[in-house]
Formats: C-alpha cells, structure tokens, sequence
C-alpha cells in the first residue's frame, strides 16, 4: 500500500491545468517561432546575397571608373610621348631651339590637368634630361628605379611597343600627406628605336576621392579599400575627408601579407609607401586568402574592426589593384532582425497571453475533476474504516466463536460424565433390588425406588441438556458461518478500498494533484 503511494508520488507529474497551459502556449507560439526560423533560413541569406549583388555592381563600377583614369593617363602620356620635338632632343639634338620645343611639349602635358606634378625626360639610363615645370622628385637614389627601368632595354623595343607605358606604385610624401604614382612612357625615334623614357608624375587625389565618397554610401558605417598588387592598402575612406583636416586611416601603407623579397628590395630601393617596414593588417590574412581565391563577395572582420561585415570586391585590371567595398552585416540584416525582433516581441506577449488562459481553462477544467477526486478520496477512506470495523467485528465474532466452542466441548465433557454416573446408579439400584432379601426390606425398597426415581429425572435432565447441546452446536456452526462471511466481506471491502485508492491516485495523477 505504502509502496503504491510512494510510486504514485515519484511518477506524479505536471498538472493537467499545467499542461493545457503548455498546449496552449505552443498552439499559439509555433506559429511564430516557425516565422522567425523562416526569416533566418530564407530572408537573412537573401538579403546577403542580394546587397552582395548590389555592392558588387558597385565595386565593379569604381573599379571601371579606376581604370578609364589610368587609361586616359596613359593614353595622355603616350601622346606627347609620340611628340617629334621629344624625339629629337631625346635621340641627339640637343640645340636651345630644340630644348625649347621640348618644354613645350612638356608644358602640353602638364595643361592636361592639376593632377600632374612634373613632366619630365630620362635617357635610358635613367639621367634626367629635361623637366616642366620643375624637376621630379628623386625615388631614393633614381628618378626611375632600376626594377622599372629594365623593362626599357633597348634589344626589347617590340614588348616596350606592345606595352606602351608603365605604372610605378605608390609613393608619398609625409609632409604633404599625398601619394603619387609614375607613368613611364617609352619615347622612340622616327625610324622606331627606343632613344628616352618620359615620366610623368600625378596626385591619387582623383583615386582617394573615390574611396572617400564611399563613407555611409551603402549604410552607416560602410566604406571602401583599395590594395595592390602586393597586397598593400594605398587607400581607405578617411575619419575625416575634409582636404584641409584630412586624417588618414590607420590602415593606410599596411599590407595584408608578406611582402616577397624582390617587392621588399624595390620598396628599398625606391622608397614606395611609407617606408622600407610596413605593418601588417588586422586580420589581413584572411583578406588576402579571399583575394587569391578570387572571391568577388565574402565576409569578413575587416581591419582594426570588431564586428562582421559583407566585402564585395572588384580588380582594376590596368593597374592591379584590388577595390574593396565593405559594409557593416547588421546593415544588410536590420529589416530581417527588425521583423525577428518584433515577432519575438509578439511571441512574448502571446505566451504571457497562453499562459494566463491556459491556466484558466486548465483550472475551470480540472476543477470538476478535482471535486470528484476528492470525493472520491473520502468515500474510499470511508470505505477503508469501514473494512477496518468489519475486520475487526470478524475478529472478535471468531473469538466468541472458540470461546463457545471451548464451553461447548466442556458441557459436553460433563453431560458425558453425568451420564456414566447415571449409568452406574441405575446398576447399583438394579443390585438393591436384585438383592432385596438381605437388606431392610420397607425402607430399602424405597430407598430404591427413590433413587431410581432420580435417577430417571436425571436421565431426562441429560436428554434435555444433549438436545441442547446439539442446538447450541448447530448455533456455533452458524456464527461460524457468520464470522466467515464477516472476514471475506472485510476482505473483499479492503480489496475495494485498495482498487478505489487506485482509481483516486490515477485521477490525481491526470490532474496532477
């Protein structure tokens, strides 16, 4: 019984108002939740891979814009490197009126646009001849330096030819805080023999107001890089784009992997960027395994940045160089986490909702059931009690029962006994009289005949006492008969007790009480 109770109590469970609640509850949210793993599955990565198409486009139309600039330097270059005063002076003539049309020519050049520091003329040693409208900056030791210069040999005029004109990298200028790149323009003689090289050198203002134009273009917090060929960043959108307060970023002239040993020497010998040492990027190692794989679109932590970003990227073919546009992931995904945070806004409330009403329901549901559970709780204590009399009464009527059965076999013991005596008078009175002639003859006959007289009423006395010992027999056997049907109703009353407590605990356990 105890066992029973103890199981019941482990395995109870939840209570019904409980768990109508909870059915409630996700009736009502699964809806929602499946709405919002919809979002995440479907919306989330559509919105990436759409504004990775958007910013694509972007990147490749900078990347387009780049390279017609470089194009239509080169193209500049190329034409008043095909100018015959240039020619002549570079191949021998070297008369005043000669230099004069030279510088002439140089000053086309340099009317082309602002961007053009100098206009400038090398032998193919690379010694400065001639120069508009002021000398050119010294790379290191060399106005061109000799990685660049051994791309002019004069056995090789037909791939000079094909090439047409060469891009330097990057230089700057700390003092003035603005970059530089040289163009290289083979000048050939009439007959086609190679006889100078024409160097022009222009600002990247054109380039870094490109990059700088990019600040919030495609969300709060968007911008753009660029790196070369070597992996180096030569231009970021700027904190402060103002020309006059410009601040530079903090990833400018850093580069994004090791630099092999024959760009090291040609940033030695020519002093690129800014410096012979250049740190390394934050995390440009990832960004540089995105580029060599040639991945247009990825994500990334970008430099010196914390938070994820979506980066689309496009190659400027003319000079190698690689533009970066990136844009803050949660940019892309705020009209995605706007609609999962107001539908967890409405879940929340509908589950506070399902909550109170499904308890509510729950509790008018159950409260019948609970009722009858505790009705039932008595009727079965009551029920109990009951078989507890009704065994108790069968164990007292048992008793009773031996004890009148013991009484029994004593009356029936004397009866016995009275009998035999009985017996024994009437043999004794038989020998009087048999012997009458040697006793007293009056007063032993009466005597005699007195005893056996008694003798007869005891003799009726026994028959009497043995018909009702056969009665109180038959009684006994009666009450015997009783006591059993006492103990199996007591029986039978606790086995019901048991199956009703059963019943009782079940209920109890469904609407978890």
């Amino acid at each position: 019984m105890d066992q029973k109770k103890n199981l019941a109590r482990h395995t109870r469970t939840l209570s019904l108002s409980v768990r109508i609640s909870g059915l409630l509850v996700l009736a009502s949210i699964l809806p929602l939740v499946l709405t919002v793993v919809i979002i995440n599955i479907l919306s989330r990565p559509t919105l990436i891979a759409q504004n990775g198409q958007d910013m694509q486009i972007d990147a490749q139309a900078h990347a387009q814009l780049i390279d017609n600039y470089f194009a239509q330097q080169i193209f500049e270059a190329r034409a008043i490197s095909r100018s015959q005063a240039l020619q002549k002076f570079l191949g021998g003539d070297k008369s005043e009126t000669m230099k004069a049309q030279a510088q002439e020519s140089l000053a086309t050049g340099r009317e082309q646009g602002s961007y053009y520091e100098d206009w400038s003329l090398l032998d193919l040693q690379g010694n400065l001849q001639l120069y508009y409208p002021s000398p050119p900056a010294l790379h290191g030791q060399y106005y061109i330096a000799p990685t660049y210069l051994q791309n002019f040999r004069p056995d090789d005029t037909q791939q000079i030819q094909l090439r047409s004109a060469q891009l330097s990298d990057i230089f700057y200028n700390p003092v003035t805080n603005e970059a530089y790149i040289d163009i290289y323009a083979p000048v050939f003689s009439a007959n086609y023999q190679l006889v100078g090289i024409l160097r022009t050198t222009f600002d990247l203002h054109y380039i870094w107001d490109i990059v700088n134009k990019e600040a919030g273009a495609n969300g709060v917090g968007s911008y753009a890089m660029i790196l070369d060929r070597h992996g180096v960043c030569i231009a970021q959108t700027s904190p402060n784009p103002d020309p006059f307060s410009r601040v530079d970023s903090p990833n400018l002239f850093k580069t994004s992997m090791p630099l092999s040993e024959a760009t090291r020497q040609l940033v030695v010998e020519s002093g690129l960027y800014n410096g012979p040492k250049l740190p390394m990027l934050d995390n440009g190692k990832l960004l540089a395994e995105n580029i060599q794989k040639n991945r247009t679109s990825f994500q990334i932590v970008p430099p010196g940045l914390q938070a994820n970003y979506q980066a689309s990227m496009s190659t400027a073919l003319s000079v190698h160089w690689n533009y970066i546009l990136l844009n803050p992931l949660n940019n892309i995904t705020t009209i995605a986490d706007n609609l999962i945070l107001l539908t967890s806004l409405i879940t929340c409330a509908v589950l506070v909702l399902a909550v109170l009403i499904g308890m509510g329901v729950g509790r008018h549901i159950t409260k019948p059931l609970l009722h009858s559970a505790n009705y039932l709780h008595k009727s079965s204590e009551a029920l109990k009690e009951l078989a507890r009399k009704e065994q108790s009464a069968a164990t007292q009527q048992t008793w009773v029962v031996d004890s009148s059965q013991v009484g029994l076999h004593t009356v029936q013991y004397y009866t016995n006994a009275a009998t035999v005596a009985l017996q024994r008078l009437k043999d004794i009175g038989n020998y009087l009289v048999s012997n009458w002639e040697q006793l007293h003859p009056e007063t032993a006959k009466k005597t005699v005949e007195h005893l056996v007289e008694t003798v007869h009423y005891l003799e009726k006395a026994i028959l009497y006492q043995t018909t009702n010992n056969k009665k109180l027999e038959s009684t006994i056997k009666v009450t015997i008969q009783v006591a059993d049907q006492l103990a199996t109703g007591a029986t039978s009353a606790t086995k019901a007790a048991e199956q009703l407590e059963q019943v009782v605990n079940q209920l109890q356990h469904i609407i978890g009480k």
